[in-house]
């Protein structure tokens, strides 16, 4: 099967956040990042450790009625202090990004 590379025009989530239970453990899928490759579609796709972030901070956010700002800032903060390294802005554009998006459907 031939892999494409993905479109960066498109959302992407892992699945990979499904499987972590604790907040060290997503902390070590965060850091082990670039390297969080799935197969979506046919497309080859890789995580930065913004794009994790982001996802579990969306996530995070989403599981509350009326998803605010905040709520992403309270899922950053915890991956922080969990010792998650990635670019704290980015992350935070990614998870806005999904709720928004998820919000709006």
């Amino acid at each position: 099967m031939d892999m494409e590379k993905k479109d960066d025009s498109r959302i992407y989530i892992s699945s990979a956040l499904e499987s972590a239970i604790t907040i060290a453990q997503v902390a070590e899928l965060i850091n082990s990042a670039p390297f969080q490759e799935e197969v979506i579609e046919d497309l080859y796709v890789v995580f930065t450790p913004e794009e994790l972030a982001g996802q579990f901070a969306s996530n995070k956010a989403m599981a509350n009625d009326h998803p605010k700002t905040h709520h992403v800032v309270d899922a950053l903060r915890l991956l922080v202090d969990g010792g998650a390294l990635f670019d704290y802005d980015i992350a935070f554009e990614h998870a806005t990004l999904i709720v928004e998006v998820l919000v709006t459907r």
